[in-house]
């Protein structure tokens, strides 16, 4: 599902994309596997809740289709 996204993207020239996870996500080794980087960190206050969130991107797309 995600290539089929990451396709359509660049048929439209666009060839740069992220993604912002909570930290406590364990599920986000799954951006790194296909080549994001981390670049930006930042919390969000929810209530009386602190999260944590992660930036990931690809500053070309072509990495994550490889």
């Amino acid at each position: 599902l995600t290539k089929k996204l990451v396709s359509m993207l660049q048929k439209h020239n666009m060839n740069t994309m992220f993604v912002c996870v909570l930290k406590a996500n364990r599920s986000k080794v799954f951006y790194t596997k296909y080549g994001a980087k981390l670049f930006k960190t930042s919390k969000l206050k929810i209530s009386n809740t602190t999260f944590v969130e992660e930036y990931y991107g690809w500053k070309n797309l072509y990495t994550f289709l490889k």
